[in-house]
This record gives C-alpha cells, structure tokens and sequence, in this order.
C-alpha cells in the first residue's frame, strides 16, 4: 500500500508484515497525489498549489528520473495509461494535462473541463 503525506514523505506497508517497506522522501513538502504506474516500476507525485510540479521516482533505483514543471494550479487528479507510457494529470481549475513518460513531453492537446474531475483511471 503506497501513501504519500503532504511533508512529501511517501512510505510504501507491506500488509502482509504490516511493517514499513520502503520511505521515500521528496525534496518538498505539498504533495497532493499519489500515482504507481502499471508495471510497479515508478511512482508519479503531484505537488504544488499555484504552481505544480509531477515527480516521478524509480522505485528500485530511489531516486527521481523525470520532474514535469509548470502546471497551473493544484493537482486534483493523477493517472497513469496501461503501459506506463503516458500520464495523465487534472489541475484546478479545470485543464486536463496529458504527458509522455520518460520524455515528459506535453502531448499537444489540452482539454478544458467545465467543473473539477473527481475520479479518472486511463
């Protein structure tokens, strides 16, 4: 079970031990979600409120490999597609954010949302 905390501590339990299986720790405090892509490999966090940022962790290699900068707003949603390839993100107050992993690339098209998104799965 994978948590994040907004300290930007995120610890990972083992529900069978109950005992903490790994604690990672951002460089900031703020973190608002919390991604594990589809392979189990690497973790997306979301943090920031005006200005937001994605950090995305290799979970073997305990360190982060790519930072997405400059979203506007306050990261609600965060999901990964099925292969692990893409990543999409919503910020208030409304804009879908689509991006290329590892390249961290915008993909050219930004979707307006007219009220916030509540739930999104790829």
């Amino acid at each position: 079970l994978w948590m994040v905390d907004r300290t930007g501590t995120v610890r990972c339990l083992d529900l069978q031990t109950h005992q903490l299986a790994e604690v990672l720790q951002l460089p900031e405090a703020g973190c608002t979600q919390l991604a594990i892509a589809p392979d189990g490999r690497r973790v997306a966090i979301a943090q920031g409120e005006s200005r937001s940022r994605v950090w995305i962790w290799d979970i073997a290699q305990r360190e982060i490999v790519l930072r997405l900068e400059g979203i506007t707003g306050e990261i609600e949603q965060l999901t990964w597609n099925s292969t692990g390839d893409r990543l999409a993100l919503f910020a208030l107050p409304g804009m879908l954010h689509l991006h290329e992993i590892p390249s961290g690339q915008p993909i050219p098209h930004r979707i307006p949302s007219e009220s916030p998104i509540i739930g999104m799965h790829w």
